[in-house]
């Protein structure tokens, strides 16, 4: 089969992500938000297998956006909070195709999709463990305490409400100010959460932990999926200090993580909860060990090629 690279318009890589799925930093209005944020170029890559669309990337001024970092390139990054993502395009099972941008933290799930994805050992991303089904999940005892944990919540009158059953409006205050309470500063890109949270609410997965109508512990969760995994993507999270000693945040963790997992067994998919870059921390003992990010060689042919597409692109500017 013949491989080719054509430009594609917004609407057919909308219509690609629907059909093949793939992480919420490749989701098709994450990706129009971004480029409204920055005002900079938007390009989408379609990978052509003969006359079939079957694999496409989107590039914002000739970048792979698969971090902060990359926001901070295009000088968003107080405008919006995407966490660190996994990336992953949305691509025909069995498709093999080469990226010719140079980018770091490539979902490992894509070495055997993009040719010149090499594994970088020395960073990892933070993979929640499995609690009902997979491969490597908690303890049997860790199981048993954080459950005990979430039954005395429940008994002290604490409850989960669905986030999608809130406001943007209350769920952005509430957020805010325990956000304000826990760190003595605002939530990066609060100025727009908003409208940010607005545009992204179809993606907006997760409970809210609350007590007497107020919320005392909020995770930033976003859901994609693909024919295999339901991507979590974790931003960030925010809670009362002051019931520290009922560790809210881990029982919020652990029953969003569980609430997720039953969701994709339901519909037949793995669950895949990024938590971000794996860091010394609280983060070593809820994540799986062998989840490596990934990094791109580019080809130097490609290479040249996307170094004159972006001359091109600079003199038809000028």
């Amino acid at each position: 089969m013949t491989i080719r690279y054509q430009q594609i318009t917004t609407a057919e890589y909308a219509k690609l992500f629907k059909l093949y799925g793939g992480s919420f930093s490749c989701s098709p209005e994450l990706i129009l938000l971004l480029e409204k944020l920055s005002q900079k170029l938007l390009e989408i890559r379609g990978i052509f297998e003969e006359e079939t669309l079957v694999a496409a990337f989107p590039l914002i001024d000739g970048m792979l956006i698969t971090s902060q970092k990359s926001l901070k390139c295009l000088g968003i990054e107080t405008q919006i909070d995407i966490g660190q993502p996994e990336f992953v395009p949305p691509s025909k099972i069995g498709i093999c195709f080469e990226l010719p941008v140079k980018a770091k933290f490539i979902s490992v799930l894509n070495q055997h999709k993009i040719i010149n994805c090499v594994p970088n050992k020395s960073l990892r991303f933070a993979i929640a463990k499995d609690i009902e089904f997979g491969t490597e999940r908690f303890s049997k005892s860790t199981l048993k305490n954080r459950r005990y944990e979430l039954k005395k919540l429940i008994k002290l009158g604490f409850k989960f409400v669905p986030v999608q059953e809130l406001s943007t409006e209350f769920l952005v205050n509430e957020y805010g100010r325990l956000y304000r309470n826990l760190r003595n500063a605002d939530p990066v890109g609060y100025a727009k959460m908003k409208t940010n949270i607005t545009t992204l609410r179809d993606y907006l997965v997760g409970d809210v932990l609350m007590l007497n109508e107020n919320a005392v512990a909020i995770q930033i969760l976003y859901r994609t999926n693909d024919e295999t995994y339901d991507y979590i993507n974790y931003v960030n999270s925010a809670y009362d200090e002051a019931f520290n000693h009922l560790s809210i945040g881990s029982s919020i963790l652990f029953h969003n993580i569980s609430s997720l997992e039953r969701h994709a067994i339901i519909n037949k998919r793995l669950l895949r909860f990024c938590m971000g870059k794996l860091q010394p921390g609280y983060k070593v003992n809820w994540s799986k060990k062998t989840n490596e990010y990934n990094s791109l060689q580019v080809n130097q042919s490609l290479f040249r090629i996307n170094l004159v597409t972006s001359w091109i692109r600079k003199v038809l500017k000028s």
